[in-house]
This record gives structure tokens, sequence and C-alpha cells, in this order.
């Protein structure tokens, strides 16, 4: 009877084809089609009616049949905050142990999976009131053919300063409050996103990261990103960091994603997250990586700021000239360690820019403007790098008169100085004109400081009478002559020799 069993069955899977094309599929594995097991079929066609439903924060004493059974069972959160699932046995002298995995509501996703164990206590699974998760328990492999008595028990605690799971892109990102601590898990290969929103006062911001179990040897990366995915800063294998301060515009969207870092992705982390927010109304506001953003700054106060690095490699800062004036900068890293390379310019309303500051230390410079608008920009070789700086001005004029009183020459043709009988206070330099014609066409220009007696050099023609004047002068920032009025015309002449 066997036999003919196996015969009808031969017959039925060969039907019209030949010998030799049966055993090639034979050969190949396909003539005969595997089936799947019993309980993958029946873990993959789960509805929810066939699950137990568990109330958390109450514990249910159940027990598996013998013979590798699996049973399922179903919760619902009831608050935010985070659970834990513990599995025991009901009989200490029991020593077998459970495949247990932890799954979303949809089964498509397994939060955790555990083999072998013969107590399971799981970590702290962050969660959003109404959730629900299905639990797969079943026998470990090696005690499938005796069943295990257990106390099952789902812990829920209500805690509003838990991430809000899913969070796991930038459309379901958790709100984060400024000041206010946040408690959060990484699985592996995961990733938790945050929104911040920033005040609606300038100040400085800065985020901290720390494990909640200080047995933990873990690492994170964190990226800080504005509500485009721009990266304005990162940080790598983190296993505890205070971050340096940040600026931005009162208001302003971030995003914070957290995951795990690369060595550590197998397992999951548990965290607390927290964004400091000092207010502070002279620290720079991001965005302000162009003129159209620049900062607006006053006179005669302290600024600080940041320059990130990515995303970031030029802090612009605006001010207004309402008159002519002399300027004085002060600029340097609050870091005196940091060796970077620093580049303040200075850019007017038409675009023209100049250098004021290339170095690597503390500076003090200072410069004539104009009357206008004006803008600052700073930049740096090193990634965050903290700096502060300050502008003063003082009105400058090259107003007044200016008298020659006396031209001198220390032989017979050299004219070496002149005497001013008055001066203008402000003026550091003059120009000089020396002619052989009163008019001062074709004269010889000269410069020189205002130092006392006015130096200059000059050898001219012997007997020839010589006409000088001289006017006050200042170049500006941008290398653009201010002059002041016109002196009296002197003369002097020269001898023969």
């Amino acid at each position: 009877m066997r036999i003919k069993r196996i015969t009808e069955a031969w017959k039925k899977h060969i039907g019209k084809r030949t010998l030799a094309a049966t055993l090639a599929l034979v050969l190949a594995g396909t003539a005969f089609p595997m089936t799947t097991s019993p309980q993958t079929v029946q873990a993959e066609d789960l509805v929810a009616s066939q699950a137990t439903t568990l109330q958390v924060n109450s514990p249910i004493t159940d027990s598996l049949p013998d013979n590798d059974n699996i049973k399922y069972y179903r919760f619902t959160t009831t608050a935010n905050g985070y659970f834990t699932i513990t599995i025991k046995h009901t009989n200490i002298e029991e020593t077998g142990g459970w495949d247990f995995a932890l799954k979303n509501e949809e089964r498509t996703y397994t939060y955790d999976s555990r083999d072998g164990y013969k107590s399971i206590e799981t970590c702290k699974w962050p969660c959003t009131k109404g959730q629900t998760y299905y639990i797969d328990l079943s026998s470990y492999r090696f005690n499938r053919s005796k069943g295990q008595a257990y106390q099952l028990l789902i812990q829920q605690t209500a805690e509003e300063n838990w991430e809000l799971e899913p969070n796991d892109s930038q459309g379901t990102a958790t709100p984060l409050t400024c000041n206010v601590p946040i408690n959060g898990m990484v699985e592996p290969d995961g990733v938790d996103w945050y929104i911040l929103k920033t005040p609606s006062t300038t100040g400085r911001l800065s985020f901290s990261i720390n494990h909640q179990d200080i047995s933990e040897t873990g690492a994170w990366n964190i990226s800080i990103l504005n509500d485009k995915g721009e990266v304005y800063s990162e940080y790598t294998d983190c296993c505890s960091l205070t971050t340096c301060d940040y600026g931005f515009a009162p208001g302003t969207t971030l995003y914070i994603t957290i995951n795990n870092y690369a060595f550590d992705r197998a397992t999951k982390q548990l965290y607390s997250f927290k964004a400091t927010f000092t207010p502070d109304a002279n620290y720079e506001h991001e965005p302000n990586g162009s003129t159209t953003e620049a900062n607006p700054i006053k006179y005669n106060t302290n600024y600080c700021g940041m320059m990130l690095g990515q995303g970031d490699s030029v802090d612009y800062y605006k001010f207004t000239n309402k008159s002519t004036a002399k300027i004085s900068l002060h600029f340097g890293p609050t870091d005196i360690s940091n060796t970077g390379d620093w580049e303040v310019k200075l850019i007017n309303s038409a675009g023209a820019e100049t250098t004021l500051i290339n170095s690597n230390a503390i500076e003090n410079t200072s410069f004539i403007l104009r009357k206008g608008t004006y803008y600052l920009s700073i930049s740096s070789s090193t990634h965050e790098s903290e700096y502060t700086f300050n502008i003063k001005r003082k009105n400058y004029s090259l107003a007044g008169k200016t008298k020659i009183s006396k031209l001198k020459r220390t032989d017979k043709t050299h004219i070496t100085s002149i005497k001013l009988g008055k001066r203008v206070k402000a003026a550091t330099d003059y120009q000089v004109n020396v002619s052989q014609k009163k008019k001062m066409s074709d004269a010889t220009v000269l410069e020189t400081k205002n130092k006392g007696t006015l130096s200059i050099d000059f050898t001219g023609e012997e007997r020839t009478r010589y006409y000088v004047r001289v006017r006050p002068f200042a170049v500006d920032a941008f290398g653009k002559y201010l002059y002041g009025k016109k002196s009296n015309i002197a003369s002097i002449k020269t001898k023969k020799y």
C-alpha cells in the first residue's frame, strides 16, 4: 500500500513529463515544492483576534504547552513614558528558557528579540499613549519538549520627559523644550529625531547628552540641522557631551538627530538629552551667512559668536556710520589656546572689501570710514571656534586751517623741513606740493607724517624760487583719500653752489 501511494503521488507530479525531465526537476529541487512550516504560517498570518490582550501593570500567569508551541500577546500603552517587560518562571525549580520577540502593531518591525533566557527583563522602551505592541513567546529550542509556566508583566510608567515614539524621521520628531531634559533610547541602527523652536529672545544655546546608566559605555552621533535639513554641526563618538554655545535668531526651528555610533550599533543606548538656553542679547544669531542675513551691531558693545564650520563658513555683521569717523576694532578668539587662523574683512554697500585682520591671536586695529553702511565678515580655519569683538567710533574731521610759517634748507638747493604755524589736530599725514610756479601747476607731490616740523626731501635747481603748499589728508579703509583745506603758499629760493 505504501508503494502504491508513493507511485500515485509520483504520477500526479509527473503528469505528461518525460522521466528525464522529471529527474532534472528533482535534481534542481523543484519537482516537489517545499511547504512552509505551520508555526511560520501562523506567525505571519496572525490577526488581532488570535492574540491574548494584556493590561499594563497587571501581571498574568500562563504556560507554554509541550513541543514547540508559541503564544501571542498584545497590549496597548496607557500613557506617554516608557514600559518594561518581565517574564519569569512561576516555579523557581524550572530552568527552561524562551524565545521572545517584541513587535510593532503591524508586525512589520521587531523592536527586541531574545532567546535562551531563563528570565527576561527588557530595557525601558519609550512610547506614546495608545500604541499597540505584540509579544511572541515560545520555548527555547533546547527546551521545546517541555512546557513552561511563567509570569508575564508589562510595567507602564507615565513620564512626560520621554521621547515620543515613533520619532525616526523629521516628520515625526519629538518636540523638545529648552532647559527641560528628555530621556530616550536609540535602537540598533535606529535614529531619534527632535524638533526645537528657540525662544523669542536672543541667546546662547547648547546641548548635552549623558547615559542614564553610568555602567553603559556606548556612544552616539549627534547632528544639529535647520528646517531644510542642512547640517549646522555634527558630533561623533560621544560617550557624554556638552556642546559649544550656538546662537540662533529668536523663533528658529532646529532639528536634532541622535543615533548609535558605528561601533555601538548592535546595542541599545539609553540617554538623557537637554537643550540649555541662556538669554544673551549680544550673542550672534544664525543664520547670518550673507550680507542680507547680517546681524545688526552697535558701537561700544561686546559681541560673541561661534564659527560652526559646516554650513557656516562666514558670519556677517552690519553697522552704520553716520559721518566720517575713526573706527577701532578689537577682535580675538575667546580661547587663546585656539591656534586657528582668523580673517576679518570690511565690506561697503557697493560690495568692495578689504581685510582688516588676518591672525591667530587677539588683535586691535583702527581705520577711517566715511558715512555709509558697512559689514564685517568673520571666518576661521578651525571648526567650532568661538570669538569675541567690539567696535568703537570717534568722529573724525580734517576741518581747520593749516598755515606754513617757515621753510628750511640744509644746503643751497636741498629743502628739508616745513614749520607750521597752524595745523589740523586730527591730521596724521600731510601732502606737500612743491612747484616753480606760484599757481602750483606741475607740482611735485610728497607725503609726510605730522610729527612737529614736517620733514621732506626735495632737491631743486640752484638759484630758483620754489613755492610750497601743504594740506592734511587721511586714507580710509578702502584706500580712498580724504583731504583737508589747503594751506597758504610759502616760498624759498635756492642758492648757487
